[in-house]
């Protein structure tokens, strides 16, 4: 992964790779039913280090047995564990083993099959910068592609768009009161992602990518960096601010300068819309994606979860605090905390139950309509439900 965790080890040649591969890969398959590496361009001269991958243990021993079990087989010098990570010192050179876990914890994706997520991983790390670059060109749809494959990211403007409803701007903290425009003193707040495959192959056939180019491989960087503007749904001009980021040259990987300069230098007849003629615009295309992979329900339930959250943040900071039980119930605050805790919590419960179906929008202009006075004879009627 080229991070240098450990000290005294060499880059190794195609020769040292390929050699290493053939001895390791076999100790691994006795302890797990996949394993990977990355593929990289024939290009590529030397490595910083030997990048494998596995998952599906065969055995029932914790990974921290095996990261053992493995430095003694490869007579290890050294080894240092970074997350899933493990990185070994064999024969002077790093080799970076990465433990994928059999089933991913996470609530949203338990039920993913776990050569799929083998699958994602390893092709991330496919064609060394690729997916650097190529999450640099998603990210201008709203989308990102990681390990994981490619997800879309869902934000507070897209809730409101989905109720045609603007954005609410910020309260400015200047003297003078005034309020900037959204997009600059009211960014947009990521409110979750949704996984929307986890096939490289199809996240690339629906951005107008040829998949199969990618599977086939590479010849070089410069096969690559045609390959990744020959999208039609590319822009130049967008990448334009990424290309003119101040990021010091040296905190980049050669590949990734070497693309800015071919943005720069050379323009592509594939791709390259003109945004002044075409341009994509995000929301659309995020519907898009979400009905092209079947995820409109997935998104619903989130935009409809965060905007009956945010409804009642603004309800209780506008009509509803502490103080008002207080007044209402004659509750000292000094010696009846749990008390008040406890009404504020019912008092949200009820306002939340007005909407057992039925649309959100409704909802929070219903809502929205209560005043401190509704307010008041609520809390006054939850204290007498309860004392």
């Amino acid at each position: 992964m080229g991070r240098y965790p450990l000290d005294n080890v060499q880059r190794l040649t195609n020769s040292d790779h390929a050699r290493l591969l053939a001895l390791l890969v076999p100790s691994l398959k006795t302890h797990f039913s996949r394993v990977g590496t990355p593929r990289f361009l024939p290009t590529k001269t030397s490595h910083a280090d030997l990048d494998l991958v596995v998952q599906c243990r065969l055995n029932a021993v914790s990974i921290s047995s095996f990261q053992n079990t493995l430095a003694a087989e490869w007579a290890a010098t050294s080894k240092v564990i970074n997350g899933a990570t493990c990185s070994y010192n064999v024969q002077g050179f790093q080799v970076d083993v990465t433990f994928l876990p059999s089933k991913n914890l996470q609530n949203e994706r338990e039920d993913e099959d776990d050569e799929a997520i083998f699958n994602a991983y390893l092709g991330c790390m496919h064609w060394g910068d690729f997916s650097h670059i190529m999450g640099v060109i998603v990210k201008q749809f709203g989308l990102k592609w990681t390990s994981l494959g490619l997800e879309l990211v869902v934000s507070d403007q897209d809730a409101y768009d989905s109720i045609a409803l603007p954005q609410p701007v910020k309260q400015s903290h200047k003297s003078d009161d005034t309020q900037e425009p959204p997009n600059q003193n009211n960014p947009q707040q990521r409110i979750g992602e949704i996984l929307l495959t986890q096939s490289f192959p199809d996240a690339l056939e629906f951005l107008k990518y040829d998949p199969q180019k990618w599977q086939d491989g590479f010849l070089s960087e410069g096969d690559m960096f045609e390959y990744l503007v020959s999208s039609p749904l590319f822009s130049r001009e967008w990448m334009l601010p990424w290309v003119n980021a101040t990021k010091p040259v040296e905190k980049m990987t050669a590949t990734v300068a070497l693309f800015k300069q071919f943005l720069m230098q050379h323009k592509s007849e594939a791709g390259d819309c003109d945004l002044g003629s075409n341009p994509i615009e995000k929301h659309a295309f995020k519907m898009t994606a979400l009905h092209h992979f079947g995820k409109m329900d997935k998104h619903q339930d989130m935009v409809t979860a965060f905007l009956q959250k945010s409804a009642m943040d603004e309800l209780m900071r506008a009509v509803f605090s502490g103080k008002l039980v207080v007044r209402v119930t004659g509750l000292d605050p000094k010696y009846d905390g749990g008390k008040i805790g406890q009404i504020k919590s019912r008092v949200r419960g009820l306002i939340e139950s007005r909407r057992l179906s039925g649309d959100v929008a409704d909802w929070r202009r219903d809502i929205a309509r209560i005043t401190q006075k509704d307010m008041e004879q609520i809390v006054r009627k939850v204290w007498d439900d309860i004392y």
